[in-house]
């Protein structure tokens, strides 16, 4: 008798066990996919002329610590601006298909 029960022991902890793993599997493969997204997401902005754009003019206002107005850049600065701004209008930004919007 001692045996069975020992036996049945063992096997419901193996069965317990087994439900943490796979547990922790679908927690780590949820989480993984999150990176993934969050990954891709910032490397696309990063490499985004909408960005580049916008962190070049920041750099560029800062820098004018409010001496002439802002509109009135130097011609090199006008054409970084203008080369970042171009780059912009250019590209279409990406369509993205939602998962609760699938077609019928």
């Amino acid at each position: 008798m001692g045996n069975e029960r020992n036996g049945g022991g063992r096997a419901s902890l193996r069965a317990t066990n087994e439900a943490h793993v796979n547990r922790l599997l679908r927690e780590l493969h949820e989480k993984k996919r999150w990176l993934d997204t969050m990954i891709a997401g910032l490397e696309a902005a990063a490499e985004s002329p909408h960005h580049h754009l916008i962190e070049r003019a920041g750099e560029i206002f800062e820098h004018l610590n409010g001496a002439h107005p802002k509109v009135d850049l130097r011609r090199p600065q006008q054409r970084i601006l203008a080369d970042l701004a171009s780059q912009v209008g250019r590209r279409r930004p990406r369509r993205v298909i939602r998962p609760d919007a699938k077609a019928a």
